[in-house]
């Protein structure tokens, strides 16, 4: 698999950018063991009661019974798996020393499904050190899509942190999904 990315600047306040992330595909040669099951089943819950042994939980037990149930075979054959591609295409533009906003838009391919995103984004920086901003996104038909970032620039080294889907983080319904990451990036500048 491969990562390919591009930034472009147009001017001193204003660039584009373009990226394609998981291009390709993951081979399993190496002892590959593949799961099969024909078997359609509706799953209205789980009774575990059966597999408690004092408040522990038997993982091999419950294993063994789904994979009779579901009258799983099991097969060692090399395979391809295709990954998620990503690609994104965006715009970013100064305002002024101390205001960014950027326009973003993104296209997931996963198994026969297409899931486009389009976002804007406000950061304000707080000196050359801290930026802190929000981020506005739909995503899978939902509207509701707010998250936040920051960079701490000390240096060369750059810390990173961001969140998106903060309403579903807040409601704790099932099936709410919020994403957190976090990171460190090492920057190196090379005159010409």
């Amino acid at each position: 698999a491969a990562d390919i990315g591009l930034k472009l600047n147009l001017s001193d306040q204003f660039n584009i950018n373009a990226s394609i992330l998981d291009l390709g595909q993951i081979r399993w040669r190496k002892n590959p063991e593949r799961w099969i099951s024909n078997k359609s089943i509706t799953l209205t819950g789980v009774d575990l009661s059966g597999f408690l042994d004092e408040q522990n939980l038997d993982f091999q037990a419950l294993a063994d019974t789904l994979e009779n149930f579901l009258e799983i075979t099991s097969t060692e054959e090399k395979y391809n798996t295709t990954l998620p591609t990503r690609i994104f295409l965006g715009m970013q533009y100064d305002v002024n020393s101390a205001l960014t906003i950027g326009m973003l838009y993104a296209h997931e391919y996963n198994i026969n499904q297409v899931f486009p995103t389009l976002g804007a984004q406000v950061t304000a920086h707080i000196g050359e050190v801290l930026h802190i901003g929000t981020t506005y996104s739909t995503k899978h038909d939902a509207f509701t899509n707010l998250g936040l970032h920051f960079v701490l620039q000390l240096g060369p080294v750059q810390l990173y942190g961001l969140t998106d889907n903060l309403f579903d983080m807040i409601q704790f319904e099932p099936y709410s999904n919020t994403h957190v990451r976090a990171g460190i990036n090492l920057q190196f500048k090379f005159d010409q």
